[in-house]
């Protein structure tokens, strides 16, 4: 089964949409509740909330993985909207099997507010459980996304091709 998760390394807003869980079947739109039932998570690192007139989860510091439920995601688009606390990383773990096979694609939210950096966005596997992102620099760009702000993003990942 392969899974969507939500990194730990930055506390967060967030709400989710997911289109095509599986292009190849069907295509089909599931909107995530950002609802406790819809996602495994640490007790107490993740709270439930209308956010900016949204329905949105609050990810807290330390939570460690939060993963959405009764999804097997292949290809499709994974759209969402998140604003960060602080300044880490943002990641989204897909095609998630295990630690040691998955893909991410993450935001270096250091950067933000700057449209320029080369490197604030990033795409890389983990094969073998080991993160490929310093071999695959080409695979990193610019983007303009905000603190303080709802950022929307949307990945379409079709067989071995991605965009974001």
């Amino acid at each position: 089964m392969k899974k969507i998760r939500l990194a730990s390394f930055a506390a967060l807003y967030c709400a989710f949409t997911i289109v095509g869980a599986d292009i190849a079947a069907q295509t089909s739109i599931t909107n995530v509740a950002m609802k406790a039932e819809s996602w495994e998570f640490q007790p107490q690192k993740v709270e439930f909330l209308e956010y900016k007139s949204k329905p949105a989860m609050k990810i807290l510091p330390g939570a460690g993985p939060v993963v959405l439920k009764s999804l097997d995601f292949t290809d499709g688009a994974i759209e969402f909207d998140f604003e960060p606390i602080d300044t880490r990383f943002v990641t989204v773990y897909f095609r998630w099997q295990n630690a040691s096979e998955n893909e991410c694609f993450y935001f270096r939210m250091a950067l933000a507010g700057n449209p320029t950096a080369g490197d604030a966005v990033q795409y890389a596997p983990y094969l073998g459980g080991i993160n490929l992102w310093d071999m695959l620099g080409h695979f990193q760009g610019a983007a303009s996304f905000q603190k303080q702000a709802w950022n929307h993003v949307k990945l379409v990942v079709s067989g071995a091709q991605m965009r974001a």
